[in-house]
């Protein structure tokens, strides 16, 4: 299956990098429509908006992105006061891909399951491809 990096519209000016299947809706794009997600997708947004004006290193300190693994640059983004995650991919330490989101707080334990985190893992190396060919499409 080919994916593709899209840009999914906050706001005004504002945007967020997001993985999809070629040609498909992005997860974002898809919370949006249906009715009973759309205020999972608002919540979503917000805290990506945050991120955006704020910085990396103040989501990284704030704890609002917290890493999953280090030689991947994968990272949870964390909706504040929910258990709403997005899982993400950050290229070369300084552009966040959103891969996919899902609920935090599963098992008493608040480990993420293996399948959560090698579909991260798999995703990530898929947006990293992605975002790769995108610079040298620029070049």
């Amino acid at each position: 299956m080919d994916y593709e990096i899209v840009s999914f519209r906050l706001s005004a000016g504002s945007y967020m990098k997001v993985l999809a299947s070629a040609g498909k809706p992005s997860f974002m794009d898809e919370l949006v429509d249906n009715p009973k997600s759309r205020q999972r997708s608002v919540l979503i947004a917000r805290t990506v908006e945050r991120v955006n004006k704020n910085g990396l290193d103040w989501a990284r300190s704030s704890h609002t992105l917290k890493t999953i693994t280090a030689d991947l640059s994968v990272f949870e983004l964390r909706v504040p006061g929910k258990v709403i995650r997005v899982m993400t991919y950050v290229h070369e330490g300084r552009v966040p891909v959103y891969l996919f989101d899902f609920d935090g707080h599963q098992g008493k334990n608040g480990k993420l399951p293996p399948s959560l985190m090698k579909r991260a893992e798999a995703l990530a190396r898929i947006a990293f491809e992605c975002m790769k060919r995108e610079n040298e499409d620029e070049r």
